[in-house]
């Protein structure tokens, strides 16, 4: 037996970031070092080793985890993206070459330039995100990761679902909170939800009320557990109600009971016409969550600002 060191390769999209820092995930710690081309981890802990027989399940599935937890990572603060697969090994050692063939948005030939004021704005969020020990966040980083790419890829409805997911684990978060009770009475005060959101979002009818009602209970309970209070924004819960609608009632990962009479393809595939109407939401739902997760991660430290009819998630 031998005791060594544990580094990992990861291919990424043509950069022009280099950088250094550390990370740590269930325990473990990392160097990490970026180039144009990969990223480089070491670990800091030493792993005992057969060397006759270097390949171990169990190290192997430590080097998993943290591959998987470092493509989240970059895909997230830097908007970059990390092949599938990993080159690893122990020191002065080559265990494997991970490179497969599976499909990713990575393409080779594609480039990113970063500003050097970006780059470190997004070392920040990385640094903010990397030994950040709240229980959820690897999952939600996860799910960010996977509706990233798959929005990218064209895939609108996969995408929303992703970043719903974000949602339903802060909806879980905040269903314990008194604040979340005092949101929800803002918006449904007596009992009833305001008129203005009845219009909104078309409730007639006892049953469309109900669900309004439900809805707005949901986003109350969002809000509630990334540090919101009673003050909210307005534009924010009605952004919120409404993506409850998209996943409800949109079919948006549903199989059609009815026919769709806007739907000319007449099918439940990513590419169909309602599942189109999700492409201007995941824009604004990729960055809500993005801002959302960092709001958990590190209260305070972050803000969004507008810019024309968009906004953006900068440090506070």
């Amino acid at each position: 037996m031998i005791n060594s060191r544990i580094w990992i390769e990861l291919a990424t999209t043509a950069t022009n970031i280099n950088a250094t820092t550390q990370i740590s995930y269930r325990g473990h710690r990392w160097d990490v070092a970026f180039s144009p081309n990969k990223i480089r981890l070491n670990s800091l802990r030493k792993y005992a080793i057969d060397d006759t027989a270097p390949r171990d399940d169990e190290i192997e599935k430590r080097v998993n985890q943290i591959t998987g937890h470092m493509r989240n990572l970059a895909c997230f603060a830097f908007d970059i993206n990390v092949k599938w697969g990993m080159d690893w090994g122990y020191v002065g050692t080559h265990v494997q070459d991970g490179d497969l063939p599976y499909p990713s948005i990575h393409q080779s030939g594609f480039s990113q330039t970063h500003s050097q004021e970006s780059i470190g704005k997004d070392m920040g969020v990385l640094n903010d995100l990397a030994k950040n020990r709240k229980a959820f966040l690897p999952n939600m980083l996860n799910y960010w990761r996977r509706g990233y790419e798959q929005d990218k890829l064209g895939f609108d409805a996969e995408a929303f679902l992703n970043y719903f997911k974000i949602l339903e684990i802060f909806n879980e978060l905040g269903s314990s909170t008194s604040n979340a009770n005092k949101i929800k009475q803002r918006f449904i005060p007596g009992g009833t939800s305001q008129t203005s959101l009845q219009r909104a979002f078309r409730a007639r009818t006892p049953q469309e009320l109900r669900i309004l009602e439900k809805n707005i209970g949901f986003a109350a309970k969002v809000a509630s557990a990334v540090g919101y209070d009673k003050n909210i924004r307005r534009g924010t819960m009605v952004f919120l109600v409404k993506c409850v609608y998209i996943r409800n009632w949109w079919n948006v990962g549903h199989k059609l009971l009815r026919k769709n009479p806007y739907d000319t393809y007449d099918s439940t595939g990513q590419h169909s016409d309602e599942f189109r109407l999700t492409m201007i939401e995941n824009i604004f739902i990729e960055i809500i969550t993005k801002y959302f997760i960092l709001r958990y991660a590190k209260p305070g430290a972050y803000k969004l600002v507008p810019q024309g009819n968009m906004y953006f998630v900068e440090p506070a």
